[in-house]
């Protein structure tokens, strides 16, 4: 009488079935992993959507900047008076809504805000109190270009 599980007639059919399962959690596997960079080349796709959108409203920030620097610079006459500089604010303000005050700088000294309420207070700060601010204020000078720091508080 043979034995009916005998190994070696069902060999075939064991190393048949350790081969499907071998394969069947190798593609498992590739599945995962394959899965696995899809999200990573998705992430660094948005990511660089993302920065791309960055750019481009920081190229825009600073075109606008730009125009309002030269906005500004109307407001000094060739005498080196300023003129008009509260409506040219006030004007500023209403079309950029991310400014909510101006000044004035003469001698490191601030001689006008707009609008004056609630900045009076800041009328006569002298920035060489606060070597910080007078290392900025003196870089945008140096540097004869726009030049963008802060914020800083004064009072």
């Amino acid at each position: 009488m043979e034995d009916k599980y005998n190994i070696r007639d069902r060999l075939p059919a064991l190393v048949a079935g350790v081969s499907t399962g071998f394969l069947i959690a190798l593609l498992g596997i590739v599945v995962g992993v394959l899965q696995f960079r899809t999200m990573q080349q998705d992430d660094v796709v948005e990511t660089t959507e993302v920065l791309i959108l960055i750019q481009k409203n920081l190229e825009h920030s600073f075109r606008e900047l730009n125009s309002i620097a030269l906005l500004l610079a109307q407001t000094i006459d060739e005498d080196g008076n300023v003129v008009n500089f509260e409506e040219v604010s006030e004007s500023l303000i209403d079309k950029y809504p991310t400014i909510n005050m101006m000044e004035v700088i003469v001698d490191n000294v601030v001689t006008r805000v707009y609008p004056s309420a609630p900045y009076e207070g800041i009328i006569g700060y002298n920035f060489e109190s606060n070597q910080v601010i007078l290392k900025e204020l003196t870089n945008a000078f140096d540097k004869g270009s726009l030049y963008l720091s802060g914020p800083f508080m004064l009072v």
